[in-house]
């Protein structure tokens, strides 16, 4: 069973991808890494499985955090 679209429908979708687009353009293009990216991605103390062990029972060692939560890093 064929489904048919009509133009209505077809617009409104790629109207609506537009301006997902639009709204999401300026952080895709500018945006950076804001303040925690550098701690969470570039300087994740979770590398391999050692690094569980490391932030669960001796999280000093981790010098770019200020708080301690162990369970953000456990799920990243």
């Amino acid at each position: 069973m064929a489904v048919s679209y009509s133009r209505q429908d077809v617009l409104s979708l790629v109207v609506l991808g537009l301006l997902v687009v639009v709204c999401y353009l300026p952080a895709m293009l500018w945006g950076g890494f804001v303040w925690d990216d550098n701690i969470y991605i570039k300087v994740d103390p979770v590398r391999d499985i050692s690094g569980l062990w490391q932030i669960w029972f001796s999280p000093s060692t981790i010098e770019e955090e200020r708080h301690y939560w162990p369970l953000v890093y456990t799920t990243f």
